[in-house]
């Protein structure tokens, strides 16, 4: 759904979303509309995280199917707390190896390993 509405412009990629989820070819359930219209909301948000952890990539050269993943995970991180932080990193390398190139998983681990390590811990310590 998130790489779909990634080639709509701003404005309409709640429109674009809206369409996948009345398509029936398109399978989609309501839980994950509803993701994907929070991650939709906070897309400027998480792409400043990305563009903060993201050292040798600007957000603009990064492809289409990393940022999806990359947001994904980073909203799973940040919001869903039922999602453990290393099984949303592991989700996205395993998406990744799947739709992108080896060199690209890397990139994903490292972007979100690094947002990770800035955490805190369970003892409310950073792990840095």
């Amino acid at each position: 759904m998130l790489f779909a509405c990634s080639f709509a412009d701003d404005e309409q990629k709640m429109d674009q979303l809206a369409l996948l989820c009345e398509d029936e070819d398109f399978p989609s359930d309501s839980e994950a509309a509803g993701i994907a219209r929070e991650i939709l909301s906070k897309t400027q948000e998480l792409d400043a995280v990305i563009a903060q952890y993201s050292e040798k990539r600007a957000v603009s050269r990064i492809s289409r199917v990393n940022l999806a993943l990359l947001r994904l995970a980073l909203y799973e991180i940040k919001y869903a707390s039922r999602v453990p932080v290393s099984v949303a990193i592991n989700e996205a390398v395993e998406l990744c190896k799947k739709y992108a190139d080896k060199s690209d998983c890397v990139f994903i681990n490292g972007v979100l390993g690094a947002y990770a390590r800035t955490l805190p811990t369970q003892d409310g310590q950073v792990s840095e």
